[in-house]
């Protein structure tokens, strides 16, 4: 245990942690369309329960397109979740700082109520639960973010705002 808590406070692990999650994510991003592509290739449910998920994203794909409120309000909440990826993912990274801080608050004023805890738990405890709510929100998130993006797109497109054969690009007026 004391081998992993040293482990913890290297600044080469925390880096070299953070390096493989993020490669690990954008590698897992690119490749679960594929994998559950090849799931509904060798099975029936697997590809009945794709073309349902397929169904509803073009259902919501084509309400967002229709309900400018309704894109308002999953554009907002799309920026929420965005948001507290970040916070938790700056909270997971700064986590042992902030157990540096504690422990240097704890030797100048020991009799401190909040120095009664260990913080090396601490420290364990606060990188797991940031780095797990993290990807908890990053991997709850992206379909939903995916398919409103999607349906922007779907709407600057209807409205003009966008070529359909130049999409990003605005339309000269």
């Amino acid at each position: 245990m004391n081998q992993i808590i040293s482990s913890i406070k290297d600044p080469a692990w925390w880096f070299t942690a953070v390096f493989i999650g993020i490669i690990v994510s954008v590698f897992a991003a690119f490749i679960k369309d594929f994998i559950q592509g090849f799931f509904a290739k060798i099975s029936s449910r697997s590809r009945e329960k794709q073309a349902k998920r397929l169904l509803c994203r073009l259902k919501r794909i084509e309400i967002l397109a229709e309900n400018e409120g309704y894109l308002i309000i999953n554009l907002i909440m799309v920026g929420i979740a965005l948001f507290l990826f970040f916070a938790f993912f700056i909270l997971f990274l700064l986590s042992p700082l902030i157990v540096q801080v504690i422990g240097t608050w704890c030797r100048l004023v020991p009799e401190d109520p909040t120095c009664s805890f260990n913080t090396e738990w601490f420290s364990v405890g606060s990188s797991l639960f940031f780095g797990s709510m993290s990807i908890a929100v990053a991997y709850s998130s992206s379909s939903f973010i995916k398919s409103t993006v999607a349906g922007l797109k779907e709407y600057s497109r209807r409205r003009g705002f966008l070529n359909s054969a130049d999409i990003g690009t605005p339309r000269p007026k």
